[in-house]
């Protein structure tokens, strides 16, 4: 399995399946429904469990955890990865974020935190012994079209991998875009799946 690649494909696999799912309804009712819009999904469960069933479906010999527990070796600190793909990935999940001019700066943070987290897990004693396991942080944004298209969005993404690269000494990382996706609604509004490989 070429896991850069696999995580990409099924995490928008499993975006625009929701979507399609959830049209009839939100035409119905006569609002944009968004999966994370519906009631009783908690944080990042919107795309972890459509994920999971995407994953498992393409490859029912994969041993995948949710919320697996990781004992960070430096301070014994105990943290939760959102998704574990045994011998293959440890994802970290972000998102969705609107994007806009004066982004909140407690989701920019957050988002931040997960790549310290990643880069961590990354380059500790326990990666050395699990050479095989990639790192990745999944980040889901979205913003109207012509936020979209008008190059902030784009200048967004450049100053959060500057941010990145500044707040974690040797980090490295490598972004995997999506296809714009075409969300619900009559106005039209683009997502992007973001796929960071953190090493």
């Amino acid at each position: 399995m070429e896991v850069t690649k696999t995580l990409l494909a099924v995490s928008t696999h499993a975006l625009k399946s929701e979507e399609r799912r959830l049209r009839p309804r939100s035409e119905r009712l006569g609002e944009p429904l968004w999966p994370w819009t519906v009631r009783g999904y908690p944080n990042e469960d919107w795309i972890r469990f459509p994920l999971v069933r995407e994953l498992s479906d393409r490859f029912p010999e994969l041993e995948i955890q949710v919320e697996a527990k990781q004992v960070e070796t430096d301070a014994d600190k105990v943290t939760y990865l959102d998704l574990l793909i045994r011998s293959h990935a440890a994802v970290e999940l972000k998102g969705p974020y609107e994007i806009v001019e004066n982004f909140p700066s407690k989701d920019y943070k957050k988002i931040l935190e997960d790549f310290k987290r990643q880069h961590r897990r990354a380059t500790g004693k326990k990666a050395a012994r699990e050479s095989n396991l990639k790192h990745f942080v999944l980040l889901i944004l979205h913003a109207p079209k012509e936020i979209f298209y008008s190059g902030f969005f784009q200048k967004w993404l450049a100053q959060l991998e500057s941010d990145v690269k500044k707040q974690n000494r040797g980090i490295c990382v490598r972004l995997q875009p999506s296809k714009p996706l075409v969300l619900n609604g009559e106005d039209p509004w683009l997502m992007e799946v973001c796929l960071y490989s953190v090493y």
